[in-house]
């Protein structure tokens, strides 16, 4: 039998070197597939990351552009427009700025409505404006005499007030506390002697609303 010498390759060794040799080499392609795809994912998934970022950059920018312009188209609040809203702002008593408001409607004097109302009814006090709505002393003539006038609100009750001051007084030319005294509460008639008072009474409240 002879004997195989040493370093000597077979056929049959040779054949599975180069098996082992090709399977290594197919080991190290799918390995590098492998990693080259994992790169290129991860490149495509930044890629896209980056797109996303900057579309929602893109609209951010554009909301807060729009935010500006809508701003910008705002009426700017000025010193003067702040002084117009703060005239219109009435700082009286509830009732006094219900008549002041019908008063400015009807073009009538409101310092003048509110005190002749606060002189018939003793600052809002009386039965007659608590229990009849009745602000000015409104009156009506009857076979029993002159009886105070029913209102069903308050408002009804100042837009009858208001109304007969423009319309039986300010639009006839009594303009002035004095003329309107003749007409409105002449002394001696139909009064218990208080109507003598009544120019003062209304002169001290129109002073105090300057």
């Amino acid at each position: 039998m002879r004997k195989r010498k040493k370093g000597v390759m077979t056929r049959k060794s040779f054949r599975f070197r180069q098996k082992v040799a090709i399977g290594l080499a197919k080991i190290k392609r799918i390995f590098i597939i492998l990693v080259v795809g994992f790169y290129i994912g991860v490149a495509y998934l930044t890629t896209i990351m980056l797109l996303d970022l900057n579309n929602l950059m893109e609209a951010n920018e554009k909301v807060s552009l729009a935010q500006i312009y809508q701003e910008e188209e705002k009426p700017q609040e000025t010193e003067e427009n702040t002084v117009k809203i703060d005239e219109e702002k009435c700082t009286f008593d509830e009732v006094s700025c219900k008549i002041k408001e019908v008063a400015d409607n009807y073009n009538v004097d409101y310092k003048l409505a509110i005190a002749i109302s606060k002189h018939e009814t003793g600052t809002y006090t009386s039965l007659a404006f608590k229990d009849l709505n009745n602000v000015g002393g409104m009156m009506y003539w009857t076979e029993k005499g002159m009886l105070l006038k029913r209102y069903d609100t308050l408002e009804e009750g100042i837009e009858a007030f208001v109304s007969n001051l423009k319309r039986n007084y300010i639009d006839m030319g009594l303009t002035s506390i004095e003329e309107i005294q003749k007409k409105y509460a002449p002394v001696g008639i139909n009064d218990n002697g208080t109507n003598q008072y009544w120019v003062s009474g209304v002169s001290r409240y129109y002073e105090e609303l300057n």
